[in-house]
């Protein structure tokens, strides 16, 4: 079953950028809480 493995690779993908985004929007909102 190749074509079951392509999508869910491609989700964790999404999966991992989306968590890196929410980071550094958080982090970037820390910063400027900060000022």
């Amino acid at each position: 079953m190749p074509d079951s493995s392509a999508p869910q690779a491609l989700l964790w993908m999404i999966w991992e950028m989306s968590m890196l985004l929410i980071q550094q929007t958080w982090q970037f909102e820390k910063l400027g809480n900060q000022e």
